[in-house]
């Protein structure tokens, strides 16, 4: 979605629960459950025109299919599995202080005005973002989350030693890779 959505702020809840925060549930599941990462997180691009969704990690080698399987069951969930008072309370909380860290220093709120002068926003765009996060039910996350996340038709990207991670993907029945070179150039399959 764009900077403009009137979804931005829900969606930036949704996303810290599912990977915007150390707490979130990617992070959980494939860094503490799993051991595959030392970091995993997922972002929206919030601007003129409507952005990507983006979830990534740095996995270990050999554990490239199994995290793959790990972030396809988190995409899924999100879209499925409530959204529970605590994570949306850790949230909101997450994003509250983002706010107010933007304000608390000259540099940050002279980077706050920036953004508001350069999409054309209102000055109490920080206080309606605020609003509009305690606003924020369940319900709304798990609406939002099966309208903006879709794991079904996502483009997922692996770099690293074919021989070692694609055996392993071809187990998983994902579609055939396309293959690219390290200047993007396609390369046969």
């Amino acid at each position: 979605t764009d900077r403009f959505s009137p979804d931005r702020p829900a969606l930036s809840m949704l996303n810290a629960i599912l990977g915007g925060s150390f707490t979130s549930r990617l992070n959980f599941n494939l860094r503490a459950q799993k051991g595959y990462t030392y970091g995993a997180g997922s972002s929206f691009s919030f601007l003129r025109r409507p952005g990507a969704f983006a979830a990534r990690a740095a996995v270990f080698t050999e554990m490239t299919a199994a995290a793959v399987t790990e972030f396809l069951v988190e995409l899924r969930g999100v879209r499925e599995r409530p959204f529970t008072d605590e994570e949306r309370t850790k949230a909101r909380a997450m994003l509250l202080d983002r706010v107010a860290e933007g304000l608390a220093t000259s540099s940050g709120i002279a980077s706050s005005f920036a953004e508001l002068a350069l999409y054309g926003l209102p000055l109490d765009e920080p206080e309606r973002f605020i609003a509009a996060l305690e606003r924020a039910t369940a319900d709304d996350l798990l609406r939002l989350a099966q309208k903006y996340v879709d794991p079904e038709g996502a483009c997922i990207v692996i770099v690293g030693d074919r021989a070692a991670i694609e055996p392993g993907l071809r187990a998983l029945g994902l579609p055939a890779p396309e293959l690219r070179d390290p200047d993007g150039e396609r390369l046969p399959g």
